[in-house]
């Protein structure tokens, strides 16, 4: 199938992945302007652990970028279609082994900012510098996190946590906003661990290395990094604007 720039239909590669990924969150965008941020992908799951596998990458996670005036719409779109977290763990639950491990540190802490175990948050929120989960009073643009690959378990998958607001991620992203390019995060370390850590990074690492073996794999303190990947609402470069952005780590 022709989709836009790209011919799609015989190149399986990890690169031609990742532009099927990009196509489809752009041509599922609705065409009202201020609703574009609003998408869920029916079919993440299965694009994004391909690419996955094909790549190596552990982690690809989907931003809306969101104004401050759509806030309130986006929290109750994420409140009303986040039938995604339980779609994506019953497909991982078919296709792949995952490693059993209950919610760690980072449990009790969005216990407290939600009010109930196991429920996503209905509000964009942050990590003050205690890593603890705290409403978010900026003024946007915001870039919640939204679908996710693999989806973690209870509550790491940390819907709507904007994430521009952590200093790793911030340079990068807004580097990629202002850009409309690709950009290259900077080699992140935190102490080496396993996912009954403490440390919000370690444990973060962790899971994702246990997800990936499928079984309990501690973090040996290796360098990360990740990729950012803009998202445009049309293939015309003279007009088109970013609307989200796609983060793999």
């Amino acid at each position: 199938m022709k989709r836009g720039m790209y011919n799609d239909d015989d190149d399986d590669s990890g690169s031609n992945r990742w532009r099927k990924i990009v196509c489809r969150v752009s041509d599922s965008h609705p065409t009202i302007p201020s609703f574009r941020p609003f998408v869920t992908m029916s079919d993440f799951q299965e694009q994004a652990a391909n690419t996955r596998a094909l790549s190596g990458v552990l982690f690809v996670q989907l931003h809306p970028i969101v104004q401050l005036e759509d806030r309130a719409k986006w929290e109750q779109y994420s409140v009303n279609n986040s039938q995604w977290i339980q779609e994506g763990r019953d497909y991982q639950d078919r296709y792949t082994t995952v490693p059993d491990v209950d919610g760690g540190a980072m449990e009790e802490l969005m216990y407290e900012f939600v009010g109930a175990y196991n429920t996503p948050s209905p509000r964009i929120f942050i990590l003050d510098e205690t890593f603890s989960p705290a409403e978010e009073t900026g003024p946007g643009p915001y870039y919640p996190i939204w679908t996710s690959s693999p989806v973690l378990a209870a509550p790491r998958e940390m819907t709507n946590l904007n994430l521009v607001s952590l200093a790793v991620d911030r340079p990068f992203m807004e580097k990629t906003y202002e850009s409309g390019m690709i950009s290259l995060g900077g080699m992140t370390v935190d102490e080496p661990g396993d996912v009954d850590s403490p440390i919000v990074g370690t444990n973060f690492y962790a899971y994702l290395l246990s997800f990936a073996a499928g079984e309990k794999t501690p973090y040996l303190g290796d360098p990360m990094s990740s990729l950012y990947v803009p998202v445009f609402d049309e293939y015309d470069s003279r007009t088109r604007k970013i609307v989200a952005m796609i983060k793999s780590t």
